[in-house]
């Protein structure tokens, strides 16, 4: 494990002190929970900009194959 040294503002850590008895601990989840949360809006971003850019091919595919709908189909 690497050591790094943070700063942090008296109140924050006082409010630290009092939501967990490890510091380290919980300042180590916090970062990963942060990291997670920011792959994941990233993630997020790329997919809803690639479905806004084959938006007309999805479309036409569907049109395309309309006739094979299951509601089209007509039971004799």
């Amino acid at each position: 494990m690497e050591t790094i040294t943070l700063q942090v503002p008296e109140n924050i850590k006082r409010l630290l002190g009092t939501v967990s008895q490890d510091m380290e601990l919980f300042v180590i989840q916090a970062i990963r929970e942060k990291i997670q949360k920011t792959r994941k809006k990233s993630i997020d971003s790329l997919l809803a900009e690639g479905y806004k850019k084959t938006n007309d091919e999805d479309h036409q595919i569907t049109k395309d194959f309309e006739i094979a709908d299951f509601e089209n189909l007509e039971w004799k």
